[in-house]
């Protein structure tokens, strides 16, 4: 079982509470991909970077008691907070497994199903950790992957340089441990792997600050500029600054904001 516990974005209280909210914004389209996949009671479940739950949870609703959910995930601080919600809620289908992707093994041909939403981005060989994931399928069962594939498509409408130059710097510096547009890797590999798409679903949006959906980038954006800034990949001028440029933009008539563009990718395991 690996120790190691640091991430790109952090995994303190903080960043669960933003992970919430992003699950609410998001459950919508994560209960519709599940549908669509075939999801249902009984079926043992990969949920892969489970973080502190909030897939698990959902996933155990739908697979029930006679169901298993093996909930991966390498963070000591996320394995105690998902814990500790499932000896209240009394979900014992979910089993918190403490591992890491990269450098774990898995069983192979073991789970009906694996989930995988915003992990792919942060690996340092995105193509094999989906060879591993393959592999832990078993024939004919289903994989969901949730990732970026143009994180750039984010554009602030009116434009701001003081917020366009940032989120340039953004995406430089996250490319210093992983690929953020991770979707373009996987699609390519995916026959190479036994696997067939079975769809393809463009998740891309325009929002505007009255939308319940603006929080989701705003919880990311503002305090990772300036946790940027306090890694001196931004200056703190440059990081007030675009705080203090989103803020104008909430406060402009008729404002709105592109969202990231996020690839659904439904999977079928079609040979060992």
């Amino acid at each position: 079982m690996t120790q190691t516990t640091s991430y790109y974005l952090g995994n303190d209280d903080k960043e669960i509470a933003r992970l919430a909210l992003q699950h609410a914004v998001w459950r919508p389209n994560l209960l519709a991909s599940l549908e669509a996949a075939g999801l249902t009671r009984g079926q043992k479940v990969l949920d892969c970077g489970a973080g502190p739950g909030f897939v698990s949870f959902d996933l155990a609703e739908i697979v029930g008691p006679q169901g298993s959910i093996t909930a991966l995930e390498r963070s000591t601080h996320y394995i105690e907070a998902l814990t500790q919600t499932i000896d209240q809620r009394g979900l014992t289908q979910i089993m918190p497994l403490q591992a890491d992707i990269e450098q774990d093994p898995l069983p192979d041909s073991e789970y009906d199903f694996i989930f995988v939403r915003w992990v792919f981005a942060f690996l340092s060989d995105p193509i094999a950790a989906l060879a591993k994931l393959t592999r832990a399928l078993k024939p004919g069962g289903r994989m969901i992957i949730f990732e970026y594939y143009d994180w750039g498509a984010m554009q602030f409408m009116p434009d701001d340089k003081r917020l366009s130059r940032v989120k340039e710097k953004m995406i430089a510096d996250w490319r210093k441990i992983g690929e953020i547009d991770a979707a373009k890797l996987l699609l390519p590999a995916i026959t190479n792997h036994g696997l067939q798409l079975v769809s393809l679903t463009p998740h891309f949006r325009v929002i505007t600050p009255t939308d319940f959906a603006w929080q989701w980038p705003k919880a990311f954006l503002l305090p990772h500029a300036q946790t940027l800034a306090s890694r001196k990949v931004l200056t703190h001028k440059q990081a007030n600054d675009f705080k203090s440029a989103y803020k104008a933009l909430e406060e402009t008539p008729k404002a709105s904001m592109t969202t990231p563009l996020v690839a659904e990718i439904i999977l079928k395991k079609t040979r060992l």
